[in-house]
């Protein structure tokens, strides 16, 4: 018979027709698995009309990330240069949608900001330190927990406190300002990011936590360590 002689056909490349088939079978299954978890979620920005780099399999734009020195922000402003001030990208299998956008932010964060209580669980700001130690913080809550917080922590940020921190942020962010025009006068090259960054941990630490550090020149001692072990967002020189 026909099926016969294929039989004979293929044990001749010492396989039969039975394993053939298997084979088959399962390579239409890894696709139709691939199609459901991988190819159909990174259809999702061009389904919404959203512009964005194509993805490759798996890798999503990782690819990108490693072109432009690993740095997020060089690739976002490509990026930005590109598709505009709202565009979708894909990180391995994560999707996440980068805005510029003020009034997109605003939608997403104050007047709709219930339909976005999750965030994602990868922020890179909690640091192993401390896992499994009972701490409970609001960088690492999802769903109602999260919701609850920001709930009991927005009546912090009223018009009437963030006037209350103004002089703060004014003390700091002159400080800045001073330490700038000083490199602008020298003509010394500056890593104007950690002057940033600097300046930023010392406003949090007087807002937040009521503690009064020099950070920008230097000092903060155990407090500053603290700091820098939840946030992770401090560049020494």
């Amino acid at each position: 018979s026909s099926l016969h002689s294929r039989s004979k056909m293929v044990d001749i490349f010492g396989l039969n027709f039975s394993t053939i088939l298997l084979l088959i079978l399962g390579l239409l299954s890894v696709t139709f698995i691939y199609y459901k978890s991988v190819y159909k979620k990174y259809q999702y920005f061009k389904q919404c009309k959203i512009p964005g780099p194509n993805p490759k399999p798996l890798i999503g734009n990782l690819d990108l990330l490693k072109k432009h020195g690993s740095s997020l922000l060089t690739l976002f402003n490509v990026c930005f240069d590109q598709y505009g001030p709202t565009f979708g990208m894909y990180l391995g299998l994560k999707c996440y949608l980068v805005t510029k956008d003020i009034e997109l932010v605003k939608l997403i964060t104050v007047k709709h900001s219930d339909n976005f209580m999750d965030r994602t669980d990868n922020t890179g700001l909690i640091t192993p330190n401390f896992e499994g130690k009972g701490y409970s913080m609001i960088f690492e809550t999802m769903g109602e927990a999260w919701k609850k917080r920001r709930h009991i922590l927005t009546p912090a940020f009223s018009g009437h406190k963030m006037k209350l921190m103004e002089p703060l942020i004014k003390k700091s962010t002159a400080c800045l300002s001073s330490k700038i025009s000083t490199y602008v006068e020298s003509g010394e090259t500056v890593d104007v990011l950690n002057l940033y960054n600097k300046m930023t941990m010392e406003v949090i630490l007087s807002t937040a936590f009521g503690r009064a550090v020099d950070v920008q020149n230097g000092k903060g001692g155990k407090t500053l360590e603290s700091a820098v072990k939840i946030f992770g967002a401090f560049t020494s020189e």
